[in-house]
């Protein structure tokens, strides 16, 4: 829309521009009045302009020709978004004269834009561009020409940080143990964040086993930085959609600081069982066969499991002679007693030997055919026969067959020397 400003009318503007065409032809001059308008009395409220917020922009103009502007033709371009959604008015002058234009209380010129929210932060410029005609005189020759002046205004845009954290657990989330993860905070705001820092809080069904608070310095618009944490899931975690709490801090470049609440989701399969190995007795000597190892294993999970078949893998110089067992069910926090038999090489040296004790059942909320797995590592003590031992060396036995040499050694002497005073007796 135009707002018109009349000053001598139009109508008589028109006639003196017509007449002044009529006297000049075809010929036109463009230098002579060009940038001939200036801005005075710039005011850009509120500072500073934020994303998303309104600014209202005020000037007044003023015109540095020797002569009068004549159909003078304001309004606002630019070739970035924020005209996009704030159309502005034009403003229509009929003349302007020399110097500082204020005629019939139009002297300020008003805009209000909006500033869209989703602005990358960043200086941004508004031209005033205003139209017009003036005229030019020689000695012989009056000529009315048409002119332009192109007036920027520059506005530095603050943006608005906007921290999101990601979560990507590494590997296996079991009920009622720790999970490693990957914790993802990226900028998808529209201005840099500073001294970011990311906290896990206590929550029903999680919480941090070791640090809970990570920091990732500097956030530009669109970067992103990453930790790992360890967390601890409560064993009575239901399957689903769960949210670990976490408080994201970070400090704006306004100086502003920020402190949201964040729910990360954490998608658990399902409720599962887990088995966790809680005695082992059994004493194996070189040389033995099918003796038994017994384990006493507990369902930490918090889902039934059922079918369950346990295997023992050894290494050398053990050698699972019956190396399966079966189960029909193991309930949640119940346990179970579990029976191998193992022969032991007869050349195997004392020490502790690695053995896998895994497992494979089903789930009353698995699908039909659906099978877990698992498996847990621990280790066996051999008690050697013959060799010599590396696990581990008796250094009483040491001491006692020292004392035993000095013994003999110093009891031998002693017999010495006493045959030697007797036999200097007799002579």
């Amino acid at each position: 829309m135009k707002n018109k400003i009349p000053v001598f009318g139009v109508v008589s503007t028109l006639i003196v521009m017509s007449m002044l065409a009529g006297i000049s032809g075809a010929q036109t001059t463009t230098s002579v009045i060009n940038g001939a308008l200036s801005l005075v009395d710039l005011n850009v409220t509120p500072i500073p302009v934020v994303a998303g917020s309104n600014v209202v922009i005020s000037f007044g103009l003023y015109n540095s020709y020797d002569e009068i502007l004549q159909a003078v033709d304001l309004q606002l371009q630019a070739t970035n978004p924020i005209l996009s959604v704030s159309p502005s008015s034009t403003y229509f002058v009929d003349t302007i004269s020399q110097g500082r234009y204020s005629g019939f209380g139009f002297g300020i010129f008003t805009y209000t834009l909006h500033i869209p929210s989703t602005l990358p932060a960043g200086e941004y410029t508004i031209d005033v561009v205003a139209n017009y005609q003036g005229a030019t005189s020689s000695a012989s020759t009056a000529t009315i020409v048409p002119g332009q002046s192109v007036m920027p205004i520059n506005i530095y845009v603050y943006g608005n940080p906007q921290i999101a954290l990601n979560l990507y657990p590494q590997g296996q989330i079991i009920p009622g143990h720790d999970f490693t993860a990957t914790l993802s905070a990226i900028n998808s705001g529209t201005d840099t964040a500073r001294n970011v820092t990311v906290q896990i809080l206590n929550s029903t069904y999680f919480a941090a086993d070791g640090p809970n608070t990570f920091s990732y310095g500097i956030l530009a618009p669109g970067s992103s930085a990453s930790s790992t944490a360890t967390i601890f899931t409560n064993q009575n975690i239901p399957g689903g959609q769960n949210y670990l709490k976490t408080k994201i801090s970070y400090r704006t470049n306004l100086g502003a600081n920020v402190s949201n609440l964040v729910n990360v989701p954490i998608n658990i399969l399902q409720n599962t069982a887990d088995f966790v190995v809680t005695n082992v007795i059994g004493n194996v000597t070189a040389g033995a066969t099918y003796v038994p190892i017994s384990f006493t294993v507990k369902n930490t999970g918090n889902e039934e499991a059922t079918s369950i078949s346990f295997s023992l893998q050894t290494i050398y110089p053990v050698t699972p002679a019956s190396p399966d067992v079966y189960v029909a069910s193991i309930a949640p926090g119940q346990s179970a007693n579990l029976t191998f038999y193992v022969d032991a090489d007869s050349h195997g040296n004392t020490g502790q030997y690695p053995v896998t004790l895994y497992a494979q059942w089903r789930q009353p909320n698995g699908a039909t055919n659906q099978q877990y797995t698992g498996s847990s590592d621990y280790f066996m003590q051999i008690q050697g026969r013959g060799g010599t031992p590396t696990a581990s060396f008796n250094w009483s036995y040491v001491a006692v067959a020292v004392v035993l040499v000095v013994v003999v050694v110093v009891g031998a002497r002693m017999a010495k020397r006493r045959k030697g005073l007797k036999g200097k007796q007799q002579k």
